[in-house]
């Protein structure tokens, strides 16, 4: 799918019209860092146009969107 700016404006403003109507949800303390990527990030940067599946088939270090690895030493219990 081509990205365009109409394509671009249309997830952006379904995107903000979620995050209205879940904002209680959406800004509660229990509310992660991998809930956001998922609800709100990675459909953002997928209607800019990246690839945050590789369906390029690209290496790792050729790939637009580079998968974080935990670090044991930030996970709080």
């Amino acid at each position: 799918m081509t990205t365009t700016f109409d394509s671009f404006q249309d997830e952006l403003n379904r995107l903000v019209a979620t995050f209205e109507r879940g904002f209680k949800d959406f800004t509660a303390p229990d509310y992660s860092e991998a809930r956001l990527r998922e609800d709100f990030l990675n459909p953002l940067f997928r209607a800019l146009g990246w690839d945050m599946e590789n369906k390029s088939g690209l290496v790792q270090s050729q790939r637009e969107v580079e998968i974080e690895k935990v670090n044991t030493h930030d996970v709080r219990l």
